[in-house]
This record gives C-alpha cells, sequence and structure tokens, in this order.
C-alpha cells in the first residue's frame, strides 16, 4: 500500500510541472499553465491565441497562432469574434506574472471564456524548446 501511494505521489508532481495543473504563479485564477506546449497543440483543437504587438507577432510566432494585441484599446470588442467554447493557449512574449498574457487571461475570463490555457514561459520558452514557428519573411 505504501508503494502505491509512493508512485501516484511521483506521479503526481511529474504532471503538475508539465501539465500546469497547479496554475501558473500571477495568472487569473483557475487557469492551468503548461509548460509542454506541442502536446496540447497536436493534441486537439486549441486555438493559440498571441497577446503580443503586431510588430512581434510579425518577427515570429507559433504556427497558426492568431493574433490580437492585449495593449490596444479594442482588445475586449476583438476578443468577441472568438469562439468562447473552444480551448485558447494564451500567451505573450515571455509570460511573466502580472504581464500582457494575464491581463489578456483576466478579460477572456470576464467575458465567459472557460477553456483557457497559459503558456509557461511564452513565445520565448516555446521558441527554446524548439516549438513550431513561423519566423519573419
Amino acid at each position: 500500500m505504501k508503494i502505491v501511494g509512493l508512485i501516484s505521489g511521483i506521479a503526481l508532481s511529474l504532471l503538475v510541472p508539465v501539465f500546469g495543473l497547479a496554475g501558473e504563479p500571477g495568472a487569473p485564477s483557475g487557469v492551468p499553465s503548461i509548460a509542454a506546449p506541442d502536446a496540447i497543440v497536436e493534441a486537439g483543437d486549441v486555438v493559440v491565441l498571441d497577446v503580443r504587438t503586431v510588430a512581434e507577432f510579425q518577427a515570429g510566432h507559433i504556427e497558426n497562432a492568431v493574433n490580437i494585441d492585449v495593449t490596444q484599446a479594442g482588445f475586449s470588442e476583438a476578443i468577441q469574434s472568438l469562439d468562447p467554447k473552444r480551448t485558447y493557449l494564451v500567451h505573450c512574449g515571455a509570460n511573466t506574472p502580472n504581464g500582457r498574457a494575464d491581463r489578456a487571461l483576466a478579460t477572456l475570463q470576464q467575458a465567459g471564456f472557460s477553456q483557457l490555457v497559459s503558456l509557461e514561459g511564452g513565445y520565448v520558452a516555446w521558441v527554446a524548446a524548439g516549438g513550431a514557428v513561423t519566423e519573419a519573411q
């Protein structure tokens, strides 16, 4: 019985950092974070929402990402064109606590979006991990 408990504890401790089950520090309440982005994007119906500026997005972005700049005044209106029933992997440049991604996540939650995931480390971490990107032409 002790071995089963030990194995369960080890398995859970491995899943939390990979799938971010505990949530990202500074992220809005209830929003999980994920450090293995390729797995979630390849696994299914996930929209990558890049909330960086248009210039940052044009310089390079995650393949098939949608760009809506959270720093623009019309962000709340722009997200109304998104389907609130879909799952969104939200990121900015580095996803620092209380940064652009967290502001976007909070706004999305207030607008009724519930299937939200924060990308740990943002675009910088994705690139460092060798994730698929589209670079400036």
